[in-house]
C-alpha cells in the first residue's frame, strides 16, 4: 500500500513535538514506516542514540532488528480495530494537563483512521504508559503510545498505530 509521506504532518504538532528539516541539529528524529530498514547498522544506532518518535511499523522494523531491549518494548500481533468500539485512554498520571489529562477518552480508534495498529509488549518496567487502546467496555487491549529512557540514556515515543496497511498481516 502506499502511504502518504506526508501524513505525520498534519499530526505531529498536535502532539506538541517541534517540526524541523534540520537532521544535523535536531534532538531527536520522527520515525516512520519501514525506512529504517534501508539504514545501516551504525547509522540506526546513530539516529537512536539522539533519541526518536516512532510509529508501530518503524518500532516493529527495529524490534525485528535486534532493537526490542533497546526500546523497552516488543511489538505483537495486528489488533484488529475494526468499529469504533475502540478508544486512547489517557492515563490520569502521565503529566499531561488540560485535554487529555486525567484519564479523557480521546481518539476513537478504527480502521479508516489508523489502517495499522498493533500490540506493543512492555519489557522493562521503566517504560511509561501515556494511553491505552481501550474497548469501550473498559478492557485494555494495549498500550497505545508509550515512553522510555534507556541505560543509555537514550529516549523514545513510541506510538502503536500507523497510517499504512500491515504489510505481511502479521
Amino acid at each position: 500500500a502506499t502511504v502518504d509521506p506526508r501524513y505525520w504532518d498534519n499530526y505531529i504538532p498536535l502532539l506538541g513535538l517541534p517540526v524541523g528539516f534540520d537532521w544535523e541539529e535536531t534532538p531527536f528524529l520522527f520515525l516512520t514506516g519501514d525506512d529504517i530498514l534501508a539504514f545501516k547498522k551504525e547509522e540506526i544506532d546513530s539516529i537512536l542514540s539522539r533519541g526518536a518518535v516512532m510509529d508501530i511499523r518503524a518500532a516493529e522494523c527495529l524490534c525485528h532488528s535486534g532493537y526490542s531491549e533497546r526500546l523497552g518494548i516488543r511489538v505483537k500481533e495486528t489488533l484488529n480495530l475494526e468499529d469504533d468500539l475502540y478508544v486512547e485512554h489517557f492515563k490520569d498520571d502521565t503529566g499531561f494537563h488540560g485535554r487529555w489529562g486525567g484519564g479523557y477518552e480521546y481518539l476513537p480508534h478504527r480502521a479508516r483512521e489508523f489502517i495499522l495498529s498493533k500490540k506493543i509488549e512492555i519489557l522493562d518496567r521503566k517504560v511509561k504508559v501515556l494511553s491505552v487502546i481501550k474497548h469501550r467496555s473498559g478492557r485494555e487491549i494495549s498500550p497505545a503510545v508509550v515512553c522510555y529512557e534507556n541505560i543509555k540514556g537514550e529516549r523514545f515515543g513510541i506510538l502503536a498505530y500507523s497510517p499504512e496497511q500491515d504489510p505481511g498481516g502479521r
